[in-house]
């Protein structure tokens, strides 16, 4: 005990020292922050070490140190520490106490910089706590929505925004998160305070959007928010600023134009379908057509990326930054209503006939409801639920041999996936593929899937798995992407947690080259991530799910594959889809031919846009 005390006044030495020259360094926190872990452990201060502690306190509250409070968020976090040294029975009273300054400390820079001081008081599994407190914090100041719409959306984006960064997906957390947002949301509505009823959809759609994998979620989604924001824009915003609906024949036209409004454009799976889209239509004879790319550079996650922006304007077409256009600064924090309606006036001014939107944010669901343009068209990737009264179609890439397909009571129209060579395989240095593969067990089988790790979240999924590798035991798992990986863990059993390897996200085209089997997830297929590893020339395997027409894909595949009788790519039950697996993983040629079939697939299929192209201008023209 006499040792702890021994470390634990240089501690307290140090952070007066610290004190006095009025900067705080980060080994004096991570010093109270162990001494307070030591103390769970029934260690007890002595009383010199307690008198220490009310010294520093006293110092620290001095008003000569108030306005370091504000200027650099370690102040808080050493005031807290410092407080639950004195009663660490009131530790929760003392964080919620560092909330009261967190929400309105306006430093973005700062709260970055000490953002690993700010896990360390709420790690991973504290993140519910950190919601909760902060959550309470907001709630308890009367005057929030008397606060400026700045003030209201800088403590929003900190509690959204930020908290998504510094964090993992956690599926709980996240949910709650959902729970505290809608809660502002409704009273925004009922105050009708605009520009944040506005603001607040991104912050719900991606708390709950991004944690789910069933239709079921995306339908609550679409009826707790979506249609209650259509609501709110018919009963309020249309009134106020007398919006007519478009109405025109823009068929006789000599060039109809057709406008993409994209959320941003940054390197991920909906701008590569976008791109591979946009260059397939460039390589076509076309001049009944114009399109132009809408890019609504979203700032609330950092807007669109430079080299991306810069690769589409290459193909040729017309290209609008509309933040800049409506807003002018790169800033999360504007008024939503604002660029809503200078977007509408815009698209209205480039006389534009066909609006496809792309994803879900609060512009679409304005656009669309105020009727923007004469054919509105929703272009789903993966959430089929989204749904308001002016979408006149809805369209979906996907399985080459289908046209339409229904989604509970909704029609898709579809075309073949269209995914430029470029994004499907990509040169990959064979010593980088061997280097990366020395950290993984030497001689061993990799089967594996990369993409948001809440798909491999299903019970189902992960107990084949596991019967696989305690099968197999030359067979690992591969988990590479980003997500709540303490839940899936929780799943696994213990004696094949070993074989289970989380990478992290990692470069899709170079561990296409080191996993051997893809199997697929369900119930949630991974997407685009999939096409890349087919492209490969390797097997995967896929259980029947609501993205695919399965009996066309069936008839057609198993044509091919007739060789391995107990094979099938695409599996209707558990039974088959183990079958299936272990085929793969006990037999060499299977592997080898089922993975040429797939390559001559994607070539046929993918490579050559011809059909996928003609398939979209026939929609269009439907």
């Amino acid at each position: 005990m006499d040792d702890f005390n021994d470390i634990v006044s240089d501690v307290l030495i140090n952070c007066k020292i610290n004190l006095e020259n009025k900067i705080l360094n980060n080994e004096s926190i991570l010093g109270l922050y162990y001494i307070k872990q030591y103390l769970y452990e029934e260690n007890t201060l002595s009383n010199k070490n307690q008198f220490l502690i009310n010294e520093l306190i006293n110092i620290i509250n001095k008003s000569t140190y108030m306005n370091y409070f504000f200027k650099d968020i370690k102040f808080s976090i050493f005031l807290t520490l410092l407080k639950t040294l004195q009663n660490i029975k009131l530790e929760d009273i003392y964080k919620k106490d560092f909330f009261k300054v967190y929400v309105v400390f306006d430093d973005f820079v700062n709260i970055y910089e000490n953002k690993d001081l700010i896990q360390m008081m709420f790690p991973q599994d504290k993140l519910s706590e950190y919601l909760k407190f902060m959550y309470e914090v907001i709630m308890e100041d009367k005057d929030f929505f008397k606060r400026t719409l700045l003030e209201k959306e800088k403590i929003i984006y900190k509690f959204h925004s930020l908290t998504v960064s510094f964090y993992e997906r956690n599926i709980q957390a996240f949910k709650e998160l959902f729970s505290y947002l809608y809660e502002l949301f409704e009273r925004a509505i009922k105050l009708d305070d605009e520009d944040f009823v506005l603001f607040l959809y991104t912050p719900l759609q991606f708390s709950w959007n991004a944690v789910s994998t069933t239709q079921e979620e995306f339908k609550y989604f679409n009826e707790k928010v979506e249609k209650k924001l259509e609501t709110y824009i018919k009963e309020s915003m249309i009134k106020k600023y007398e919006l007519k609906p478009i109405s025109k024949n823009y068929k006789e036209k000599k060039v109809i134009k057709v406008a993409f409004l994209q959320e941003r454009l940054i390197n991920y799976s909906i701008y590569k379908v976008l791109y591979s889209l946009l260059s397939a239509l460039k390589k076509q004879d076309n001049d009944k057509y114009e399109f132009i790319i809408l890019d609504l550079n979203f700032q609330q996650f950092g807007g669109s990326d430079n080299e991306t922006v810069n690769e589409i304007k290459n193909l040729g077409y017309e290209y609008i930054d509309c933040h800049t256009e409506t807003i002018g600064k790169r800033t999360p924090f504007f008024s939503y209503s604002e660029k809503c309606i200078k977007l509408r006036e815009l698209i209205i001014n480039e006389d534009i006939d066909i609006l496809v939107g792309m994803h879900s944010q609060p512009e679409y669901n304005f656009l669309f409801t105020t009727r923007t343009a004469p054919l509105q068209i929703y272009w789903s990737h993966g959430n089929f639920m989204y749904d308001i009264e002016n979408i006149d179609k809805k369209i979906k890439h996907g399985d080459f041999l289908i046209n339409e397909i229904i989604y509970d009571k909704y029609k898709y129209l579809q075309f073949g996936d269209v995914v430029d060579k470029k994004y499907l395989d990509p040169f990959i240095d064979k010593n980088v593929i061997e280097v990366e593969k020395l950290k993984y067990p030497k001689n061993s089988l990799i089967i594996g899937t990369i993409g948001r790790l809440s798909k491999i979240n299903s019970d189902e999924y992960i107990n084949i798995i596991d019967e696989i590798l305690e099968k197999n035991e030359n067979v690992i798992y591969i988990a590479a992407g980003s997500g709540d990986i303490d839940s899936i863990k929780l799943k696994i059993n213990k004696s094949t947690l070993n074989r289970w390897y989380f990478c992290g996200e990692v470069n899709a085209h170079l561990y296409g080259h080191i996993i051997d089997i893809w199997p697929n997830t369900f119930p949630n297929p991974q997407g685009l991530s999939t096409l890349e590893f087919m492209a490969k020339g390797k097997p995967v395997l896929t259980m029947k799910n609501n993205f695919h027409d399965f009996e066309v894909q069936e008839k057609y595949n198993q044509q091919r594959t007739d060789k391995f009788k107990d094979f099938k790519m695409n599996t209707v039950n558990i039974h088959e889809y183990k079958r299936s697996l272990e085929l793969l993983i006990q037999n060499k040629e299977a592997r080898e031919v089922i993975g040429k079939i797939i390559l001559e697939s994607i070539e046929k299929n993918y490579f050559d846009s011809f059909s996928s192209i003609r398939r979209f201008i026939e929609i269009l023209e439907e």
